[in-house]
């Protein structure tokens, strides 16, 4: 008759995980620069917010919005939750999470 080899302590560990189906580690929270959460970004003002972005994302922000960008971001601070829109170039800021915004792409009337 064969020999039956002993399980190693390391394969039965990693078959009692495989069994328990359970995910190793903790979902970590979303953090902006400097540890932000997405709720105090929310609280901030705008002046605030834009301190942390990037010098291109600034740049674009203190100059004045076109007409399109204008329209947009009104919208976007409205209660609408579904926005159509042909800007793409539009700076997302966190007041916009949760909105959907629906961009138009020439393929679907």
């Amino acid at each position: 008759m064969p020999v039956k080899k002993q399980a190693s302590v390391k394969s039965i560990k990693r078959k009692a995980r495989k069994s328990q189906k359970v995910v190793l580690g903790r979902a970590k929270e979303f953090t902006y620069r400097g540890g932000y959460t997405l709720e105090q970004l929310q609280k901030m003002d705008l002046q605030e917010v834009m301190k942390l972005l990037t010098a291109r994302a600034r740049r674009s922000l203190t100059r004045e919005m076109n007409y399109e960008q204008k329209v947009l971001f009104e919208k976007l601070n409205s209660d609408e939750q579904n926005i159509k829109t042909h800007v793409r170039d539009m700076i997302i800021l966190p007041r916009f999470v949760g909105k959907i915004v629906e961009v138009y792409n020439a393929t679907h009337s």
